[in-house]
């Protein structure tokens, strides 16, 4: 009865440790997230109008800040709607859309809507929409000082 006792113990701590969906929970790792810029919630009684532009590229994950390669090469930043996240496991880090259901690495060829919405970031700081600053890392990581706002619902590029 001990073993049985011993073995159960030592499976629900494996299965602890991963998500369902395999990737490990980002809370398991000493390994710092990358940053993420993602817009406020919009206010109760208002509503995001959306660019509906289909946005090819590549995500980029460098000095710890999610990015992005338009097709012309150029890396911008990438700006996200609420309920985007990011992490990292043993793998390195990750981007998960909860529309889509889908998760990204770094290189990850996507696609979605959205567009440029011709910002810079500090035009676009100064609006105060972002949820946290963007670091200078990320914006030193840039080819380009020009935002692209992407919807949700990001998809893997076929």
């Amino acid at each position: 009865m001990s073993r049985q006792i011993i073995a159960l113990c030592l499976l629900f701590g494996l299965i602890s440790c991963k998500s369902l969906d395999g990737f490990p929970k980002a809370k398991t790792s000493k390994l710092e997230s990358p940053y993420l810029a993602v817009l406020k919630p919009v206010p109760t009684g208002q509503s995001r109008i959306y660019l509906l532009a289909g946005i090819p590229g590549k995500i980029i994950i460098a000095n710890n800040c999610v990015l992005f390669e338009r097709l012309d090469r150029n890396i911008v930043l990438p700006v996200f709607e609420v309920g985007m996240t990011g992490g990292v496991d043993e793998k390195g880090a990750w981007l998960f859309d909860p529309v889509s259901n889908e998760y990204f690495r770094d290189k990850a060829r996507v696609y979605g809507g959205g567009g440029g919405s011709g910002e810079t970031i500090a035009e676009l700081s100064a609006r105060h929409v972002l949820q946290h600053r963007v670091p200078q890392r990320c914006s030193n990581a840039l080819d380009i000082d020009t935002v692209v706002i992407l919807n949700p619902g990001l998809k893997p590029a076929e």
